[in-house]
């Protein structure tokens, strides 16, 4: 399917749009698969947390350098 797009010759941007397009649409409904999950939502909330706090860190670590 992708070999399409990349063998392809698109005389414009709307030709390309369109075999994008109908790849996304043939990979929905020849391909595509439920998404699983194999974390625990505890231990998502936990490394979405541990970011903010090291988001929140580095923006007042560079605040106080200047």
């Amino acid at each position: 399917m992708r070999r399409a797009l990349y063998r392809g010759i698109f005389t414009s941007a709307g030709e390309l749009k369109k075999a994008v397009r109908r790849l996304i649409q043939t990979h929905n409904e020849k391909r595509a698969q439920p998404f699983r999950w194999h974390k625990s939502a505890e231990s998502i909330m936990t490394s979405v947390a541990r970011a903010k706090l090291s988001v929140i860190d580095n923006k007042l670590i560079h605040r106080t350098a200047r």
